[in-house]
C-alpha cells in the first residue's frame, strides 16, 4: 500500500471511530428505546469498522469527540 492510500484509510479508521461517538450520543439523548437500539448498533458496527481498519494502518487512533459532535448537528 502506498502512502496516499495508507492516508485514505487512517482517515476512514478516524470517521469510524468519531461516528461511534456521534452514535451513542444519539442514543443518550434519545426518548424511543427501539431508536436507542438502533444508534447502539450503529456504533458498534462502526467500532468493527475502525477495528477492521486498524488491522491494515496498524494505527491504534481515538476518536474526536468534537468531530463526532459536528458530525451529530
Amino acid at each position: 500500500m502506498d502512502n496516499k492510500e495508507r492516508k485514505m484509510l487512517i482517515g476512514a479508521q478516524q470517521a469510524e471511530l468519531n461516528a461511534v461517538l456521534m452514535y451513542k450520543e444519539f442514543a443518550k439523548i434519545t426518548k424511543d428505546e427501539e431508536l436507542k437500539k438502533v444508534f447502539l448498533a450503529a456504533a458498534a458496527d462502526e467500532g468493527k469498522h475502525a477495528n477492521i481498519l486498524s488491522k491494515y494502518t496498524g494505527e491504534k487512533l481515538t476518536p474526536k469527540k468534537a468531530q463526532a459532535k459536528v458530525l451529530g448537528c
